[in-house]
């Protein structure tokens, strides 16, 4: 690899390197101009048993891209099961889709709560060449059986055996692709990994991170996607479903920034009795800001903020939470600006504030039942 990169660049994966891992370790002693982007570009399906670690000083010039997805109408035909582990049977072509694939369903239309299907789903099972099923882990009930959708298959697909996928520093870019995580001793308690964890404390540099878009992310025992210890990301179209905990945690003075998000069936790892396992967490002093996105049927609540954290979401801006204990919480200082929130089908109620927090919920829709306690504000 030159030592100076100053035009653009693509590494091919396998092609040019069998792993991600190479194709970034290729760069290590490069200086990146800034004006140029080296892409690695990902294709097929690859199983890794080592995090990606993202050292480099110029990794805002580095982007992981996947191959261009495929955009499927699918019918969904029957859902069994129960709440966090149903099973639903969808027509659709199946050209290209292999069992253990992660698969996107959006834009779904049908029934009162049709949103249940959406999310970042596993194959199961392919039934014949039209017709397939999945796993989907939401865990509101009632959901309807006949849906129309988009089905979206992504040709490459990343699977992360009991470690985290993205560890680190700076990323330009991440894009078109499917990851999921697998625990290799299922007798034993599964380790706490994440999809991006983008934290300072371990890098020399800051550690910042761009998703998006077309990102389906689940089953990490942890968090999808986890800003820690200072460091940031900014996530766009990015989908989240099925993690230990909750879809997206913001902690310990990270700052999360969400455009179209979605974060759906999350908390299989027993993570809610301890404030887990939500949509979308932000905690410990940080920040996270969100420009439209949807949290459906995850084991705690749709959107918590607590001890000493800001949730904003951008005025008139529709975020949607569907299903969760609440749809919105703030706990212990947190606070929660929550103009455009629209809310439908809370377990509970559609807000809690207790422990000096604060939520702001003017110009919110749908159910506005909400608890109130220990010198807490609800305006």
């Amino acid at each position: 690899m030159p030592t100076d990169i100053t035009q653009n660049l693509i590494l091919n994966v396998p092609a040019d390197y069998p792993t991600i891992h190479e194709a970034v370790g290729s760069l290590k002693n490069s200086w990146i101009n800034n004006d140029v982007a080296v892409t690695i570009k990902v294709s097929g399906r690859h199983t890794y048993t080592e995090p990606v670690k993202l050292r480099h000083p110029h990794g805002n010039c580095i982007r992981i891209t996947g191959e261009d997805t495929i955009a499927k109408a699918a019918t969904s035909v029957s859902v069994t099961g129960s709440p966090g582990n149903w099973v639903v049977t969808w027509n659709v072509d199946t050209t290209g889709v292999t069992v253990g694939d992660i698969i996107r369903v959006e834009g779904t239309a049908g029934g009162a709560k049709h949103a249940f299907h959406r999310g970042a789903h596993e194959v199961i099972e392919i039934v014949s060449p039209i017709q397939l099923r999945v796993k989907n882990t939401n865990y509101e009930t009632g959901a309807p059986s006949v849906v129309t959708a988009t089905m979206r298959v992504f040709p490459t697909q990343l699977v992360f055996v009991d470690c985290n996928a993205l560890d680190g520093g700076m990323l330009g870019g991440c894009e078109k692709l499917a990851a999921k995580w697998v625990h290799e001793a299922p007798g034993a308690a599964p380790p706490i990994h994440s999809f991006a964890l983008a934290r300072d404390r371990f890098n020399a540099a800051p550690s910042y991170m761009v998703l998006g878009p077309q990102v389906a992310i689940s089953g990490f025992s942890a968090d999808g996607v986890r800003p820690n210890a200072g460091g940031g990301v900014t996530a766009t179209d990015v989908t989240v479903s099925n993690s230990g905990n909750n879809g997206f945690n913001n902690r310990d003075g990270g700052v999360l920034s969400l455009y179209d998000y979605l974060s759906t069936g999350n908390g299989w790892g027993g993570f809610a009795a301890a404030g887990g396992a939500n949509g979308v967490m932000t905690q410990c002093s940080s920040a996270t800001y969100v420009a439209g996105g949807q949290s459906i049927g995850n084991a705690g609540n749709g959107i918590y903020s607590r001890t000493q954290s800001s949730f904003l979401i951008e005025n008139g801006s529709p975020v949607y939470t569907l299903g969760g204990k609440y749809a919105l919480a703030t706990y212990a200082g947190g606070f929660a600006q929550a103009n455009g929130i629209i809310v439908e089908f809370p377990q509970i109620a559609a807000f809690y504030a207790s422990n000096n927090s604060t939520v702001l919920r003017g110009g919110s829709l749908g159910v506005t039942t909400s608890h109130v306690s220990n010198s807490s504000f609800l305006v």
